[in-house]
């Protein structure tokens, strides 16, 4: 699967930008990951009502998205989007009850 490969291409991350991942889905979600072209953070398992913070450091990129699984579906905000990691300004994840992602920062689209 693609996310194995990309953990076991890639190494993790170092401690500087500030991601907080708030899962409001009202659902368990699994497989979540921070990733970047040239790095990915594992954060495992998300309970519903869950606030996860990690900090990571891009090694030169500073686009990332976010992958998670619910039930046996991937979601992931990598097929026409990402977010951008920023030292000045934390970044929220929002995963609605719809298993929509929104980034405080914005979502800036690849078209």
């Amino acid at each position: 699967m693609i996310m194995l490969a990309i953990g076991m291409a890639v190494a993790g991350c170092s401690r500087t930008k500030q991601v907080t991942i708030n899962n409001l889905s009202g659902t368990t979600i699994s497989n979540v990951w921070v990733s970047g072209a040239h790095f990915a953070e594992n954060l495992g398992t998300i309970a519903p009502n869950e606030t996860v913070k990690i900090t990571c450091s891009p090694q030169g990129s500073y686009e990332a998205w976010l992958t998670f699984e619910e039930n046996g579906i991937t979601v992931n905000s990598n097929s026409d989007s990402y977010f951008e990691l920023n030292t000045a300004n934390p970044l929220v994840l929002t995963i609605d009850p719809a298993l929509n992602m929104s980034f405080s920062g914005g979502i800036k689209r690849r078209w």
